[in-house]
Formats: C-alpha cells, structure tokens, sequence
C-alpha cells in the first residue's frame, strides 16, 4: 500500500472511530479512486451503510469485498447481514456454498442461528395475525383466532425451552402475554407474569429495544412511574433515534402531569417523525392544558395539513377558537369537524358553545339535547352554563 492510500486508509479508520462516518466514507471512496480492487475499503464501505441501516447498499460492498476475499470474516459478514435482513435463505444457500471456508463447529452454530430466528420471525409474524399494533401506548386492535393463539402459545413455549437465554424469544413471550392481558377487562388484568418476561428479557441484554417499549407501557398501566421513566431512560440511552420511547415517555410524563418533560419528548419525537399525526395531537392537547394556546393552534393546523380528512385536528383548533374567543371561526371549524365525525361529542358540546356566544339560543339548546350534561339551566336568567370541552 502506497504512503498516500496508507493516510486514507488511517484517516478513514479514525474518523470511523470517532463517530464521523461521512468523513470515514469520503476517504474509503478516495483510497477507492486510486485501488478500485482494494477490498479492504469495499468491506468497510459495506459495514457503514450497514450502520446506516442501508441494506441494499451494504449488500453490493459486502458482496463485492467477498468476491475479492474470499474470507470467513467476510462470509459472516453476509451471512449476518442476511439474518438482519430476514433474508434466511440467501444466508443458508451463502453458507452451502461456501462452507469449506468455515470449520463444522462455526457452521453449526451460523446453522443454528439462521434456523433460530427464522422461527423468531414466523412467530413474529404470527403476533401480527392475533394483534394489528404500531406499538405506541394506548393503541391496540385485536384480531380474535382461538387456534392461532392456541398455536403460538405452543411455538413461543419449545422457543423458550430451545433458546431460554436469548433475550429476543422472552421480549416475544411478553409480547404474547401482554396481547392476552389487554384484551381482558381492564378490571381484571394482571400485568406480573408479563412485566417478569420482560424484564428477564432486559436482564439477558439491556440494550433491548422492545423489552424496554413494552415494560414501560406496562410500568405505566401498573403506575410503577419511577421504574418507568428509568426504563425510558435506558431507551433515550441506547436508542437515542428510536421514535416510540420519546412518544411512549411522553404520554408517562403526561400522565404524572410532569408537562416539560413531556414536551421535550414529544418534541424529540417530531424531529425524528416530522408528520406523526399522533405526537401533533398529544401536543396540541399538552400546550392547551398548560394554556400555552398559540403553540396548541399551531399543532391542530399543523394535523390538519397532516391529514385533512381526519377530524380531531379541526376540533381541537375549535376549541382553541372558542378560548380565545373566536367564535365566528370556531363555529366553521367546528362545523367540518362533525361532517367528518357527526357523532363526536366534544365536537357538539363545543358547537354549542359557538351557538350561545353568538346569540343562537334556540340552535344552542337544540344540538346540547343530543348530548348528555352539556348544559345546566339558570332558572333565574334562563341562561345555560357551559364549559369548554378539552
């Protein structure tokens, strides 16, 4: 290696070292310009994309540094890859064919791996049938199939006795027994033995993204707050671009009324997922109970240029109209929030409210009949008393 590819190639390394990987990448590609068979910067070419969550990209670098080096770093590599990549077959076949490179008890153990999470994946999916879920807290629709259940109680079950000290098969098996417990009446429910799945599965490996989303949810039911945010915490640390534990921590903030937090989170939560209809609504929701009214304007037209067809950003921009005593707009505002939901009734009791200040009396008394409590008659001045519907 020439002096000059010798300081690319230290420059690179040491960039890649401190965390700088565009720089690490600019010199790889310099020394590539100068050797375009040196394997050596194809492969860590390959291993940045792969941080980089570039698959396809890391694919063809890896792909090609093998066909230059035909070496066992460089076939694992792939194979591992192909794992990440749920992509079990090319790992197996990329193993068949080239399993002189590799001693029997390093192929047995690859072999097992690819066979391990093949069935991980197949239960995975499997979750997915008996539960449709975005895995954010407080939403989950169930699918009901007593064999499908009946099935995967079985598979998880020989996974635990197969693999018992992989941490990624007890977050699955908490998976499983979290979906059960919430569709129980919220009376009856019993978060313990759930809560231990999880956590052995946070004591197998702590950096566990979806032990530490699901405990914290569970931390949160149970009102065990302190062991909560320290869950999150963990998180924040490990996974500092993880969109769902700044969500997640954010309803726990909320929860435990610890209102800046919650906006930090909310707020890191949008930087990482600039149009989540969801955080704009928990925010908007955050800075109207904290009477922070301009910045909850802003987050319900921000949903509704989101998503105009749904209904909730136009009625939490209403009632901010009706606080700040717009109730001409409030009025049309609300209005396009019931074409969307009719049937809303903090849409209608806000509406109402809209019909009163401006005079309405008759339309007022007639849409607050439609709903329950919205008003209470003076019987001195024949005035209904309201109150603003959050």
């Amino acid at each position: 290696m020439t002096d000059q590819l010798q300081k690319f190639m230290k420059e690179a390394l040491t960039s890649y070292s401190d965390g700088n990987l565009d720089l690490a990448e600019e010199n790889f590609k310099k020394i590539l310009s100068l050797d375009q068979e040196n394997y050596h910067s194809i492969y860590n070419l390959g291993i940045i994309s792969f941080d980089r969550k570039k698959y396809t990209q890391a694919e063809e670098y890896l792909l090609k540094a093998f066909e230059l080096n035909k070496t066992e770093k460089y076939l694992v590599s792939l194979i591992e890859l192909f794992i990440i990549t749920k992509d079990y077959d090319k790992a197996a076949k990329m193993l068949e064919t080239n399993t002189l490179l590799i001693n029997k008890s390093k192929k047995k153990e690859i072999d097992d791996k690819i066979l391990k999470f093949r069935e991980f994946d197949e239960i995975g999916k499997k979750l997915n049938k008996f539960r449709i879920n975005i895995e954010k807290d407080n939403e989950s629709f169930f699918l009901t199939d007593e064999n499908l259940e009946k099935e995967l109680k079985n598979r998880i079950e020989k996974a635990l006795t197969l693999y018992s000290e992989d941490s990624l098969i007890w977050a699955i098996y908490g998976q499983f027994l979290l979906f059960n417990e919430n569709k129980k009446n919220e009376k009856v429910r019993d978060y313990h033995e759930t809560f231990n799945a999880f956590q052995h599965s946070m004591n197998i490996k702590e950096e566990n993204l979806p032990a530490i989303i699901n405990l914290g949810i569970i931390c949160r039911k149970t009102r065990q707050f302190d062991k909560a945010i320290d869950t999150y915490s963990l998180g924040k640390k490990y996974f500092p671009n993880e969109y769902l534990i700044f969500y997640n921590s954010a309803i726990l903030f909320t929860d435990i009324k610890d209102f800046k937090n919650a906006e930090i989170d909310l707020l890191k939560a949008i930087e990482l997922r600039p149009d989540d209809y969801d955080t704009y609504t928990n925010l908007g929701k955050l800075y109207k109970d904290t009477n922070n009214i301009e910045l909850s304007e802003k987050s319900y037209r921000k949903m509704i240029e989101i998503d105009p067809k749904k209904a909730q950003g136009y009625r939490g921009l209403g009632a901010i109209m009706i606080m700040k005593g717009d109730y001409s707009l409030a009025y049309k505002i609300l209005k396009k929030s019931l074409i969307l939901d009719p049937d809303n009734s903090a849409g209608q009791q806000n509406l109402a409210i809209c019909y009163f200040r401006q005079g309405k009396t008759e339309e007022g008394v007639k849409l607050s009949k439609k709903v329950a409590g919205v008003l209470v008659f003076n019987s001195n001045n024949n005035k209904g008393q309201y109150k603003i519907e959050k």
